[in-house]
């Protein structure tokens, strides 16, 4: 019960390391609010603090779970949906963390699984990959569930509205996938940029993950040319050899034209978190 509460702690840690990386273009942090009229930084910190108590229950369910992996999840989104309404209460109706919440619950209740069925932590990709693969496997087939009869429904997330017109499935697919972009993408770039300090690490790896990523926050307020100019934003950056000064510049100018066109890379952020706490996992070798 110790091990997990501080393995929730680093997962409530990375919400706050996520949020204070700065400057992020198009979203909320310490230096503006980013494309973002509603929040503010002090609406992300309650919405961590009103989520983070349910983390150690969600390594927990998994730990004791025996049944099935669509079962284990069936348990995640359950327990997710009441820290969801804490959030909610939080922040006065603001979705903050909404998709992070999801994505935390899936994580956390297969590395509690995980735990159960190796008796061992996390301490190589080889583990992760074994994390994530598990939750491939209770996310198997949630996007077409979730998203089945949608015509017949009076009311649509922003999710539903989005597969209904494009087809993209957001964060269900990137669970489904078991976190393809976190394994194959961001992961291996903190890890090459692991003699960097922290917050370039960060802001290097987040360049890397909005060059790869199909950001459904992104569509939703600038369609099929949002995404593209994101795309192309990013890998400019990318491929230019910056030292940190000139790329705090390059993201500040990229933040600015963010603000203008209205776009905001919130999915984008949810990996980042994520992916802090798995490197975070492997960083510290908790015991």
């Amino acid at each position: 019960m110790e091990r997990n509460k501080k393995i929730s702690i680093m997962a409530y840690e990375a919400l706050l390391e996520e949020v204070n990386l700065s400057p992020k273009p198009g979203l909320v942090d310490r230096l503006n609010n980013g494309s973002h009229q509603d929040m503010t930084i002090e609406t992300f910190y309650a919405s961590a603090n009103a989520i983070a108590p349910y983390f150690t229950n969600y390594i927990q369910i998994g730990y004791e779970h025996k049944g099935t992996p669509l079962e284990l999840f069936d348990k995640m989104r359950f327990e997710g949906a009441k820290a969801e309404k804490e959030m909610m209460r939080a922040t006065k109706n603001i979705n903050t963390h909404k998709g992070a919440n999801f994505s935390f619950a899936v994580i956390l209740g297969a590395l509690g699984k995980y735990e159960q069925t190796f008796l061992g932590e996390v301490y190589s990709m080889k583990d992760i990959h074994l994390v994530l693969d598990y939750t491939s496997k209770m996310c198997e087939g949630l996007a077409s569930r979730d998203f089945l009869d949608l015509n017949q429904k009076k009311s649509l997330s922003n999710g539903e509205k989005l597969y209904l017109k494009t087809g993209i499935t957001g964060i269900r697919g990137e669970a489904e996938s078991g976190y393809a972009s976190l394994e194959k993408v961001l992961l291996p770039q903190l890890l090459a940029y692991k003699e960097l300090t922290r917050d370039e690490r960060n802001l290097r790896g987040f360049i890397d993950l909005m060059s790869a990523v199909e950001d459904s926050n992104i569509y939703h307020r600038g369609g099929l040319e949002g995404i593209q100019f994101l795309k192309k934003e990013a890998l400019l950056i990318k491929e230019k050899d910056l030292t940190y000064e000139e790329l705090i510049t390059e993201m500040s100018e990229l933040d600015q034209k963010m603000i203008k066109k209205n776009l905001s890379p919130g999915g984008s952020a949810d990996l980042l978190s994520l992916g802090i706490f798995l490197f975070s996992l492997l960083e510290n070798k908790i015991s």
